[in-house]
């Protein structure tokens, strides 16, 4: 219905991961359940990983990951996938996707996550 690496897909696995931490606690059961929604998301490792480290999960908080590139991209590269995970992540565009407020706060989080990715490879 959605497609292979669909947004809304991604939004969903988001949640899920802010839901599984919100006790304060991510144990290796909750990784497996998320780790099977992942598969039939069709959400790829890559965007898995950097939807994971934009969670913090345990994760060393690399900002090529956060964004989802390597080392081996660009610059150029860079900014268009920096462009538009802001573009995806921004509020005024969230709410125009008629999520609800939760889904605007994560989003706002995201932007800070991802902003500050962004900023250390600009230096």
């Amino acid at each position: 219905m959605f497609g292979s690496g669909n947004s809304v897909l991604n939004d969903l696995l988001e949640g899920l991961l802010c839901i599984a931490v919100s006790d304060g606690h991510y144990r290796t059961n909750k990784n497996t359940s998320l780790e099977e929604v992942t598969k039939q998301f069709g959400i790829n490792d890559h965007n898995s990983r950097a939807i994971r480290t934009r969670q913090n999960l345990g994760q060393k908080c690399d900002s090529l990951e956060v964004l989802g590139v390597s080392a081996e991209n660009s610059l150029y590269e860079i900014k268009l996938v920096w462009r538009e995970l802001v573009k995806h992540s921004h509020p005024d565009q969230t709410m125009a996707r008629g999520v609800s407020l939760e889904a605007v706060k994560l989003a706002e989080k995201r932007l800070v996550r991802v902003n500050k990715a962004y900023n250390p490879i600009l230096a």
